[in-house]
């Protein structure tokens, strides 16, 4: 019977490992692929001082580190942010929900 405990205990830690090297990927490509999320979002429309004042209000000036941790704390706690691209301002929970199921 303990080996069968061992061999859960085993693939839980693989789950816990999978999903951070996962979720870094992802908050790491969404901060590191080129264009800018202010600029997308105001279209290249916006005066340096508001683009500072959204990227302040976004935490975006923050430390890597920080932004990373505040992104899993909002993660665990349901809250994936909002869309900047193709639909501005809507929760990125609201664009998964329609299509998760598509998905499975």
């Amino acid at each position: 019977m303990s080996a069968f405990w061992g061999y859960i205990f085993q693939r839980l830690l693989w789950i816990i490992l999978i999903f951070f090297i996962a979720t870094s990927v992802a908050f790491l490509l969404t901060r590191f692929v080129p264009g800018d999320p202010i600029e997308i979002r105001s279209q290249g429309r916006a005066d340096p001082e508001t683009v500072e004042r959204v990227r302040e209000e976004l935490g975006l000036n923050r430390p890597i580190a920080v932004q990373y941790a505040e992104y899993m704390f909002n993660f665990f706690r349901g809250d994936m942010g909002q869309s900047f691209s193709k639909y501005p301002g809507t929760p990125v929970w609201d664009l998964v929900k329609e299509r998760i199921w598509i998905t499975a």
